[in-house]
């Protein structure tokens, strides 16, 4: 797994300014012109509130207002640091989508896609369940909705 530079962080970084600019754009399209207002956005991997901040900023400067035409920004609960400070990204952030994958990998420190590892990759781990079970219950804490993504959410439970 690399964790590089990729989702609120690539947003926000000056060099994927115009690209960002495109996506929004493409969002707005679809919300006013195409009137489909039910289309909302998620942010992934969004290491901290400051940062989900600045996206909600970012989103604003380039014509995407949380809250406006009942707009609501999401983040993607997949880092531990999500789960650990959930109180302060429910000041931010609308909902959550926990994506089990992510939160894996980054909970036990392995990569499913390694051949030496694939073995320690366990959504079924008492820390990962603990992780999951810490978000939901912090979401709700605040009235906010969450769902679950990834593999774990096809997995059959005992």
């Amino acid at each position: 797994m690399v964790v590089g530079l990729r989702g609120a962080s690539r947003y926000l970084h000056p060099d994927f300014a115009d690209a960002f600019a495109l996506e929004c754009d493409a969002l707005r399209h679809v919300r006013k012109n195409m009137k489909l207002e039910n289309v909302h956005l998620m942010v992934p991997f969004c290491r901290t509130p400051e940062e989900g901040r600045g996206v909600i900023k970012a989103l604003e400067a380039n014509g995407l207002k949380q809250g406006e035409d009942g707009l609501k920004v999401w983040c993607m609960c997949e880092l531990p640091s999500n789960v650990l400070a959930i109180d302060e990204f429910a000041k931010v952030f609308n909902g959550f989508s926990i994506g089990s994958n992510d939160l894996t990998q980054l909970t036990l420190g392995c990569d499913r896609d390694s051949g030496e590892l694939v073995d320690l990759f366990d959504e079924d781990n008492p820390a990962v369940k603990t992780a999951i079970k810490m978000a939901i219950e912090g979401a709700h804490r605040h009235g906010l909705p969450v769902g679950l993504c990834g593999q774990v959410s096809t997995m059959v439970q005992k």
